[in-house]
């Protein structure tokens, strides 16, 4: 006889009902906003001067049109020269000092009126926006910079920016890659800040390290400077301060490891028999005891490695000649 389960199987529908939302499609207003360091007054007081603010800056050095952000504060750059906080990188141009100009504004850090589009719908209408100079075509060899006024981005607008200079000095520390006991130094990357000679660094930035190689018998314990000193790993990061800092890695020595018996073992057929074994890193001697089944140790001696040693093993045969029997050493 066979027994037949019938399983009766329920099925439960549940039904969402969603909501409905709205949406609508409009077009883009583009709107014109311009910005450079002409005065649209005609006052000569325009340009863009060096760190003393006698020196005009030259040209191709570097301007760069920045929104404040959501906050309308005029935040420090980061150390790659971008905007730093919530303030947003619009648009770049350049210093430019000779001609098509007209003399009046040759040799004057002048920078050409530049036009910026922008959406009077988005986030960028009625907000703060301001003019970063720097003392270099590139943040990379800029050693200052400076900000404008400030103006409202509007449809038609401009920022028509007086004169300004670039008092705020790029800082560039240095940094010491070093180490205690045996092993390499630690590589650094990038290897400079913007704007720093190599092996120097601006406040903040951000250091990958790498290469920390120990010597052989020795091993990494430890770092200190970084942000994770307890590493041992050969890798590791820096967030540099505003002062000289130094990196260091530290090696220790490996515990000393226990030499390997290689041979004699299982049944010889001599009783001038030769002891060797692994070599163990930084062994200075060696004890051989040899012990006799039922009457105990029949040979017990110290070698200097340096006699004994070579290519990774070691080996050593005495003189005197051991009994027949078992034997263990």
């Amino acid at each position: 006889m066979h027994r037949v389960s019938c399983i009766s199987r329920t099925f439960l529908y549940l039904a969402i009902i969603l909501g409905s939302l709205q949406f609508q499609i409009v077009q883009a207003v583009p709107a014109p906003f311009e910005w450079g360091t002409f005065n649209a007054s005609g006052s000569t007081a325009y340009g863009v001067y060096g760190m003393d603010d006698l020196t005009i800056l030259e040209s191709g050095d570097l301007a760069q049109f920045i929104w404040a952000g959501p906050d309308g504060l005029i935040d420090p750059p980061q150390i790659d020269g971008l905007p730093g906080g919530d303030d947003q990188l619009l648009d770049t141009n350049a210093v430019v000092n000779g001609s098509p100009f007209p003399s009046a504004l040759q040799n004057n850090g002048y920078i050409p009126l530049k036009t910026y589009t922008f959406d009077t719908d988005g986030a960028l209408d009625g907000r703060t926006v301001y003019i970063r100079a720097w003392d270099a075509a590139t943040v990379a060899m800029a050693s200052a910079y400076g900000e404008s006024e400030t103006a409202t981005m509007s449809s038609g607008g401009s920022l028509n920016a007086a004169r300004w200079y670039t008092p705020n000095f790029v800082t560039c520390q240095a940094l010491t890659l070093t180490h205690n006991g045996q092993g390499s130094d630690p590589i650094a990357a990038p290897t400079n800040s913007p704007g720093c000679p190599p092996g120097e660094y601006g406040a903040a930035e951000s250091i990958n390290l790498s290469g920390a190689a120990a010597a052989p018998g020795w091993q990494i314990a430890g770092w200190s400077g970084t942000e994770d000193d307890a590493s041992t790993s050969s890798t590791n990061t820096v967030i540099m301060p505003s002062n000289a800092h130094t990196v260091t890695v530290n090696y220790e020595l490996l515990p000393p490891a226990a030499p390997i018996p290689l041979a004699p073992a299982g049944s010889i057929f001599t009783t001038s028999v030769t002891y060797s074994w692994s070599s163990v890193f930084f062994a200075v001697d060696y004890q051989v005891l040899v012990i006799e089944d039922g009457t105990g140790p029949v040979h017990n001696q110290w070698y200097l490695a340096g006699d004994v040693c070579s290519g990774g093993a070691c080996s050593v045969t005495p003189a005197a000649p051991l009994s027949l029997g078992a034997h263990t050493w």
